[in-house]
């Protein structure tokens, strides 16, 4: 080979080389690794008689459960080895073992006090059982759920079960399950008594304690949740309790929900919290779906429509009783889902059973009767469930219905009525009380002085009432009041944001003579910008304001625009369809033609030097590839 050939082909193995180099020095860090996935299945066979052994499974498959009571098996396996499995003999399905949750939304911490008889017990008549000596006795009632403490002095159970062998029934390691528990059969001489306290009470246990999901939030399979099922129906009960729920059908489900039916048992189940479509086992036809209630009468802000939808209950700040280890608070807890919903429609059906010695059946279908309608069947189904008939319902409006506690005295509403924010990080909510006590076009007030919050919540219901009455919020924000009305608002859950941005670097703030907030309103999860009614801004004037002074708003631009508004008692204010970022400058003190300093460490400029700084490298490739590709003549 010629010295030129040589040299020629030094260039060209040069040239690869640098390629490479270049490639692997500019390939994406994030780029992803394909790594094995292991797969969660519910392997089901067409008799338990033709089941493998274990040890005859695939060597790839781990974490192998059997069924007690059916010819399946739930397993792990990486994902290229499941046809493995399906080449076995005698399998009649694969599917996959959906992940399982409890269906209770939100938990406020917080020491509950109960002055009246708790109003979620009056709202479906469960005092008028009460006083009239029924409670649900002789009653069998099995609640399926994350465990129960048994050891609260305001429970009795009969009996339980777990599915685990290394985790009983008796541990529970999240409070959901006795929480549930306790709106069923919670003693008549607790603070919080639950709707059928005589009820003969099981737990089962189908949630681990080992077993967390990404949010340190405990989790379970559509397998354990079946396995539940089963183990309910084997203590010999009349009604089955399922708080949970998953959001694909499943087949193996749908057979333990036939076998409970045709027993003669009746499934109540939580529709679900916020999902696209309600949950299974919720859905399916022979289970009865319960969803959520305030006590208001309003549905919960995430509530689930659908045709599957049978029954409403309360189930928005229910306070029950709780364990130890809870995340929740002992000995009692106040939470919201349909998780709470569901053991009330359960308690009423036990005492229907005990009122007029019926059977579980015959009881749902009176309750399913005598419901409460409330207009609308996707949510509500057949309507509020209720111990009385609607004729019995009527002679009742005038009873006493606190006998047994403390009577108090109701606040007539008021024009302007001070409602306390409740805490929740920097965010906070409205407890629905408030809303009964300010008058229909009235104003809500509330304080955010110095008080590190800066977002208020309100649920789909809040929102609905603040519409149907015409009330007006009204924030108060250091030196700064934001005035909005009912009519500014759309149907939907809104969240109000009020941010301190004085010491923004980005946006010129240095000659502010206020504080700088950022305003904004969000509805069912989107920033919301076009608005039919104008709201009001008040800046509490100070005495160095000149007459020169007016309220400004930022632009798209980043420059501020005077908003001419006008001088009101102490207050310099306007009325605007706009939120965004107000503060009050003296028009001398403007200067729109500067703009803001850029920072040199935002990720914009930072692009820009990685940008300039992979020009020169390409421009210096280039240059050298040229010389090795056209060397100059020797």
């Amino acid at each position: 080979m010629s010295k030129k050939c040589r040299s020629a082909l030094s260039r060209i193995f040069s040239f690869c080389c640098l390629l490479i180099i270049t490639i692997a020095l500019f390939r994406p860090a994030s780029e992803p690794v394909h790594a094995t996935e292991d797969v969660q299945l519910i392997v089901e066979y067409d008799h338990v008689d033709n089941m493998p052994n274990e040890d005859q499974l695939p060597p790839q498959v781990t974490q192998v459960h059997t069924s007690r009571y059916t010819p399946t098996r739930a397993l792990t396996i990486p994902r290229q080895y499941i046809h493995l499995l399906r080449s076995q003999a005698h399998i009649k399905s694969i599917r996959p073992n959906q992940t399982v949750v409890p269906l209770e939304a939100d938990a406020i911490e917080r020491t509950p006090t109960s002055a009246n008889y708790p109003w979620n017990l009056q709202t479906i008549g469960a005092d008028i059982a009460h006083q009239q000596g029924i409670t649900g006795k002789g009653v069998n009632i099995a609640v399926v759920d994350t465990g129960f403490y048994i050891d609260h002095p305001n429970i009795t159970f009969a009996g339980g079960a777990s599915i685990f062998n290394d985790d009983p029934w008796t541990n529970d390691h999240m409070g959901h399950g006795t929480h549930v528990a306790g709106i069923i059969a919670a003693t008549a001489d607790s603070e919080f008594p639950g709707v059928a306290p005589d009820v003969n009470l099981y737990g089962v246990k189908v949630y681990h304690k080992d077993v967390l999901d990404a949010d340190n939030t405990p989790s379970t399979t559509v397998y354990n949740l079946t396995e539940g099922i089963y183990a309910a129906m084997r203590q010999g009960v009349d009604i089955i309790v399922v708080s949970s729920g998953f959001q694909g059908e499943d087949e193996g489900m749908r057979q333990a929900v036939q076998q409970a039916t045709d027993q003669g048992i009746v499934i109540y189940s939580a529709s679900g919290n916020g999902q696209p479509a309600v949950d299974y086992p919720a859905a399916y036809p022979d289970v009865i779906s319960v969803t959520s209630i305030d006590q208001f009468q309003h549905a919960a802000s995430d509530i689930i429509a659908g045709p599957e939808n049978d029954l409403t209950a309360p189930g928005v700040e229910i306070t029950s009783l709780s364990s130890p280890d809870s995340v929740y608070g002992y000995p009692f807890a106040t939470l919201s889902g349909s998780s709470q919903a569901t053991p009330h429609a359960a308690g009423i059906t036990a005492l229907l059973m005990q009122k007029y010695q019926i059977t579980a059946s015959e009881a749902m279908e009176r309750l399913l009767e005598q419901a409460q309608d409330l207009d609308d069947a996707d949510f509500f189904g057949h309507g509020l469930v209720q111990f009385l008939a609607p004729e019995d319902r009527q002679q009742t409006n005038n009873i006493d219905r606190n006998s047994s506690h403390t009577d108090t005295t109701t606040e007539e509403p008021s024009e302007l009525y001070w409602a306390e924010p409740t805490a929740q990080g920097t965010r906070s909510f409205l407890a629905d009380e408030y809303f009964a006590q300010v008058q229909t076009q009235g104003i809500l007030a509330l304080t955010y002085t110095d008080t590190g919050l800066d977002t208020l919540r309100l649920t789909e219901a809040q929102v609905r009432t603040m519409k149907s009455r015409q009330i007006t919020l009204r924030f108060y924000l250091n030196d700064i009041e934001w005035e909005v009305p009912s009519e500014a608002l759309d149907t939907g859950e809104a969240l109000f944001k009020f941010t301190d941005v004085t010491t923004h670097d980005t946006i010129e703030t240095a000659s502010a003579q206020s504080t700088v907030v950022k305003f904004e309103i969000q509805q069912n999860g989107a920033p919301k910008t076009t608005f039919t009614q104008p709201m009001t801004y008040r800046f509490l004037a100070q005495d160095n304001w000149e007459d020169s002074t007016d309220i400004y708003i930022l632009d798209n631009e980043q420059n501020w625009t005077a908003l001419d508004a006008e001088h009101s008692g102490h207050y310099l204010q306007r009325t605007t369809n706009q939120t965004g970022t107000f503060a009050v400058f003296n028009t001398k003190d403007i200067n729109n033609t500067t703009p803001a300093q850029s920072n040199s460490n935002s990720p914009t400029h930072t692009l820009w030097i990685i940008m300039g700084i992979s020009t020169l490298v390409l421009a210096g490739l280039i240059v050298i590839m040229k010389h090795w590709i056209n060397p100059r003549q020797q």
